[in-house]
């Protein structure tokens, strides 16, 4: 059983893409709750496939590279499917995080692509 629910991770860049008043602080709160979840998760031991990917999504979207950092190696040893899952939807994490941090997270993405033979 999944821990950390799949609509969890999506929702922050649901209400980042819809742009209406609010959502930027909405999707703001629930990446924070999303990280504490997942690292409360990691902190029981939890084996959720899904764990380093959601990680990973939140750390990009709110641009916590030590975050990123902190599980960019589980990710790219992880199971080939959850990757070219991220892969998908990092450019569109990386779209919503701050500007000035938007160079480093392409960075970490092409990192992930080369790790995923992706072009």
């Amino acid at each position: 059983m999944r821990e950390i629910p799949r609509l969890e991770g999506d929702l922050p860049s649901l209400l980042l893409s819809r742009d209406r008043k609010g959502d930027a602080e909405r999707a703001a709160v629930l990446e924070a709750v999303v990280l504490a979840a997942c690292q409360r998760a990691r902190a029981r031991g939890s084996r959720d496939p899904w764990l380093p990917h959601t990680m990973l999504g939140a750390a990009f979207r709110s641009g916590q590279l030590d975050a990123i950092e902190a599980v960019v190696d589980e990710v790219e040893q992880g199971m080939h499917w959850n990757l070219a899952s991220t892969l998908t939807d990092a450019p569109d994490w990386i779209r919503h995080a701050p500007e000035h941090l938007q160079p480093d997270l392409d960075a970490v993405l092409a990192r992930l692509r080369q790790a995923a033979g992706a072009p």
